[in-house]
């Protein structure tokens, strides 16, 4: 279990909206301040505190409702995270930029609903703080393979036009995250190819997912999905700034 620090993830908000998004350690590497995905995990299983008691109570009434929930995630984005295969280390290393030819990648787009709180990890007995977005969402998937060199594989529709002509191929995936329901199950593409088509009905179910939300046949409970170290916001704020020592 780990618990949440959500004053410290204020105070990290503030520092994200002043750094430029493409700031990076070097050439090709992803940026310093990136969300990493993760396998969504659910809320009371991660966190300490029970998403219940976490969530303000706004009307009073005792009960958590569909509204107190979307204004507990309070921010919106649509996170696009890109790795390369090491076939040497049997990993995925993150990249950001365009593509190199006969390389295997990995993109994952996650459009979501979230928060962000702080919290600290044991790594081997050390202690390592992580922010963490807990939210709602849908996530894209496609695993490419390229022929060539030179495609933009940051733009899933640059991915679909390289594909179209023959400069790479792959798969797309397609995952609901922290919503469910009936509803939400009939809007789900199965895995496909790439393609115009495919992209297209991917790009429909995102849509049509989000305009749902408020369905009273659409369940929500929030998941935890991203994770950035702490010291990657911490390292280029001054010292007056750095996390967690903002007052309340």
């Amino acid at each position: 279990m780990h618990t949440r620090n959500p004053l410290a993830a204020i105070a990290a908000l503030a520092l994200l909206s002043t750094i430029p998004a493409q700031a990076a350690e070097g050439d090709g590497a992803a940026p310093l301040l990136a969300f990493q995905p993760i396998a969504p995990l659910d809320y009371d299983s991660f966190w300490s505190e029970p998403l219940s008691d976490a969530v303000p109570d706004i009307d009073g009434d005792g009960e958590l409702s569909r509204d107190e929930l979307m204004a507990f995630l309070h921010s919106t984005t649509v996170e696009v995270s890109v790795y390369k295969a090491d076939s040497s280390r049997n990993a995925l290393i993150p990249i950001f930029g365009v593509s190199e030819r006969n390389t295997s990648y990995q993109v994952v787009v996650d459009y979501v609903t979230y928060r962000i709180d702080e919290a600290d990890v044991d790594e081997g007995g050390t202690t390592a703080s992580y922010y963490y977005r807990t939210g709602v969402g849908v996530r894209l998937r496609a695993d490419i393979h390229t022929r060539k060199a030179g495609i933009d594989i940051l733009n899933l529709f640059g991915i679909t036009g390289a594909v179209s002509r023959g400069d790479a191929t792959g798969t797309m995936r397609f995952e609901v995250m922290g919503v469910g329901g009936e509803l939400i199950n009939g809007l789900i593409p199965v895995p496909a190819e790439i393609s115009e088509e495919s992209m297209m009905a991917a790009m429909q179910a995102v849509a049509a997912i989000k305009s749902n939300l408020y369905d009273d046949g659409v369940w929500i409970n929030p998941v935890v999905f991203q994770r950035a170290p702490a010291y990657s916001i911490r390292r280029v704020a001054t010292p007056s700034e750095a996390v967690g020592t903002t007052s309340p």
